[in-house]
């Protein structure tokens, strides 16, 4: 569990990809996005946003409300049309990073635990088959703490060079 300085919830605040994010080139970047931004852990949400080489987000998808990481890791399918209709539109970025803020209240636990580091892996290597490099999960909670999906897999909070991919 790592810690930042999240800032108070606006009233009716939430995080919108309508926002512009920073170039999101690790974990670092995120997290001083997060630290100006309240929506992060303030509302049950997971944002799957997509990165191209340098970072920018080129697209992004908010799931259904009832979408999480163990579920996503037995049954990859929305992951996997959200990657064809993004190839059927032309492209969008391969390094795919997804925010998943939670609540007390959400279906999956916080903190995060063992089945979430296994989904990770699971997932990591489905999306590796269709071309996408899972470069992180980013579980944020309510009280200011995150957790990476990588380091509970574990790995390290570093994320691959996104120009690699």
């Amino acid at each position: 569990m790592h810690s930042y300085d999240r800032p108070p919830t606006r009233p009716g605040g939430t995080l919108r990809a309508e926002l512009d994010p920073p170039p999101l080139r690790s974990v670092d970047d995120l997290i001083r996005w997060a630290s100006t931004e309240p929506a992060f852990g303030a509302k049950e949400e997971i944002v799957v946003w997509h990165l191209d080489a340098s970072g920018e987000v080129t697209c992004w998808q908010h799931a259904c409300s009832h979408a999480t990481l163990p579920g996503w890791s037995s049954d990859p399918s929305p992951l996997l049309l959200a990657r064809l209709s993004g190839l059927d539109r032309g492209g969008c970025g391969g390094n795919w990073l997804i925010t998943d803020s939670r609540t007390p209240y959400s279906v999956s636990p916080v903190p995060p635990d063992a089945v979430d580091a296994e989904a990770f892996t699971v997932l990591h290597d489905e999306l590796a088959d269709i071309g996408v490099r899972l470069v992180d999960v980013v579980i944020f909670d309510a009280a200011g703490h995150w957790w990476s999906g990588r380091e509970l897999a574990g790995d390290t909070t570093g994320w691959p060079d996104p120009a690699a991919a």
